[in-house]
């Protein structure tokens, strides 16, 4: 249970670092190109993406004291 919680976040994070990708592109490109300023999708998807990873790295947390936990009882 407790690998398949820290395997389905590691897969969380590395799923919301490719979701930054494209937006941070778009957003410095904005930057340097567009007087209007970045796309508010592209800012969306870059916050929501970094929520995902928070939560992720929180599971992953949970995943890992809780292998501790169960660690600490066996032994």
């Amino acid at each position: 249970m407790m690998i398949s919680a820290a395997r389905i976040a590691n897969t969380g994070l590395i799923n919301a670092g490719k979701r930054v990708d494209k937006p941070v592109q778009k957003i410095a490109k904005a930057a340097t190109v567009n007087f209007g300023g970045p796309d508010v999708e592209d800012i969306i998807e870059f916050k929501t993406a970094g929520h995902a990873f928070k939560a992720s790295a929180k599971v992953a947390k949970m995943a890992n004291e809780m292998q501790g936990a169960i660690l600490n009882i066996k032994a």
